[in-house]
């Protein structure tokens, strides 16, 4: 069976020792991270447990990672036509449709 998990850390760097932790024990294919809050990512500590990694961070607040037992590819670290994209409120501006030409603040720019 193929196992995915997902944790919402508040800080990658206060919670590493509980994620490695989690990791030894449960084992999970996948793991995805969200608001790692932090520039660095400590992507050595996952590798030191079989995981590879791909995160992108932003300076105190948001942040996402993957981590894999697989290999991956890292196709793109945006997301195309997305401005200010970083901001977890713009992947579904404020119940708006989506469109390449919504603005962060969640507005479509063709109105």
């Amino acid at each position: 069976m193929f196992k995915v998990a997902s944790w919402n850390l508040n800080s990658v760097r206060s919670r590493l020792t509980h994620v490695t932790a989690w990791l030894k024990v449960r084992e999970p294919d996948v793991l995805l991270l969200q608001e790692l809050k932090g520039t660095e990512f400590p992507s050595e500590a996952f590798k030191s447990l079989g995981y590879e990694s791909v995160a992108v961070t932003q300076k105190a607040y948001n942040g996402v990672a993957i981590l894999s037992r697989h290999p991956m590819n890292t196709i793109a670290k945006a997301l195309v036509g997305v401005y200010g994209w970083g901001q977890c409120e713009n992947l579904i501006p404020r119940g708006e449709e989506f469109t390449p030409s919504t603005t962060s603040r969640g507005r479509n720019s063709g109105k």
